[in-house]
């Protein structure tokens, strides 16, 4: 759980959304069938009114009350409290139908959706990786509790069958009000008077609005819910092109396929370096980091290096990404590039394919002697299984460690050594 997301107003906001849906079901469920209107009268009413007064109070004095804190403004002030929900919330908690005897004006307590509403768009926009669920979850929970208030009003205008108990009025009405919303009304219950008539008109042109929203936002939704199997799915697309086109051999397209398939399987679906350029320096600079943390800290090149150095380095660091059977380079090759092994096992071979030097895994770094020392590679490597990578481009690496002499001195060390360890 974010840490932005505090446990107690999220225990409380649960208990004030439950009742703010109870209210939704049962006031105006009350007011049409009143046999039930005593009990819900005597307790119901006043347990909502006792949590929505509670809610105004947490509002007030516990400032975090929202599920969700906006990091830059992590406390909210009950100045903005008041200047915003405040009103919705008084009219929500006042006992107005037990006040007048007017139990119709019990309706106000359906104020606190303005809250609800508001803690589903900020919950939504806190917890991005689920947004497109959540959209869809909100949409559905919306449009039940449309269906049940437009259920309600048809009973209210077609009046009850009272040869037919509650429920099943209450179900008929109700089957009413899908159908009618979703735009495949049967005809098997029809509009008889001109209020009724009106009713159904306003009805059925809320449905094809709500028709229009499904298609075009929840369609999107469902093909654009995971940006990696879009991508992927628009790498195959390119790829079939391309074979429509140049007669690739099978073997390359079950490479190419391969390599695909598995940057889909790993959610690396996107471009790294293109969602880091959307960002400002500092972002950045913390994104960077906290994706390369691992790799930077294990790498003895770089212990002891101050947080401007890693700084740098990290935002230099590029993702590679290679399959089974990739060459990375061949001996004697032109070094400019040194790598780090994030996951995956590569084969060190001191010429081509035949005679085995090392295996290189997770935590490994290798090329720096190429890189520090401008020589020609000295040992060809394949990828054993899928690896993920993060390479150092020579001319960025020069440009970056010549601002820190000292930390130059210390890696050119650690270079010579291990080259007279080969």
């Amino acid at each position: 759980m974010s840490k932005n997301i505090k446990i107690l107003p999220l225990f409380w906001n649960l208990i004030v959304v439950a009742t703010a849906c109870w209210a939704a079901l049962f006031i105006p469920y009350d007011l049409v069938f009143s046999s039930f209107g005593y009990t819900y009268h005597e307790y119901s009413n006043w347990t909502v009114v006792a949590v929505f007064i509670i809610d105004i109070f947490f509002n007030i004095f516990y400032h975090d009350t929202f599920i969700i804190v906006d990091s830059f403004d992590e406390r909210q002030s009950a100045d903005k409290y008041i200047n915003s929900y405040f009103v919705f919330d008084v009219m929500a908690a006042l006992p107005l139908g037990v006040i007048f005897n007017m139990p119709i004006l019990q309706l106000f307590h359906l104020a606190k959706f303005v809250k609800v509403g508001n803690l589903m768009h900020r919950l939504k926009l806190r917890m991005l990786q689920y947004a497109n669920t959540l959209t869809m979850v909100f949409f559905l929970f919306w449009m039940g509790l449309s269906a049940h208030f437009i259920s309600i009003g048809w009973l209210a205008l077609r009046g009850q069958d009272f040869e037919l108990a509650e429920i099943t009025n209450y179900i008929q009405s109700l089957y009413w009000a899908v159908t009618t919303l979703t735009t495949v009304g049967y005809g098997d219950i029809t509009p008889n008077t001109s209020a009724q008539m009106i009713y159904t008109i306003f009805v059925m042109i809320l449905g094809v609005g709500i028709y229009g929203y499904v298609i075009g936002n929840i369609a999107s939704i469902l093909s654009k819910r995971d940006p990696s199997k879009l991508k992927y799915s628009e790498n195959l697309e390119k790829l079939s092109a391309l074979v429509a086109n140049r007669n690739l051999p099978l073997p390359l397209q079950k490479r190419i396929q391969d390599y695909y398939k598995y940057v889909h399987h790993k959610r690396m679906g996107y471009d790294e370096i293109e969602f880091l350029k959307g960002l400002p320096k500092s972002l950045q600079t913390e994104v960077s980091l906290f994706l390369k943390k691992e790799v930077i800290e294990n790498n003895q090149l770089f212990k002891g290096a101050n947080k401007e150095f890693v700084e740098e380095i990290s935002l230099k660091l590029k993702p590679v990404v290679l399959i089974p059977g990739d060459c990375l380079f061949k001996k004697n090759d032109i070094g400019d590039e040194m790598y780090f092994v994030v996951k995956g096992t590569l084969i060190v071979f001191g010429d081509q394919q035949t005679g085995t030097i090392a295996t290189l895994t997770e935590g490994s770094y290798f090329g720096e002697i190429a890189l520090f020392k401008n020589v020609p590679r000295t040992a060809t490597i394949y990828a054993d299984s899928y690896c993920d990578l993060y390479s150092l481009n020579k001319n960025t690496f020069d440009h970056v460690i010549s601002k820190y002499p000292d930390i130059a001195s210390k890696i050119a060390f650690l270079v010579e050594k291990r080259q007279n360890e080969l």
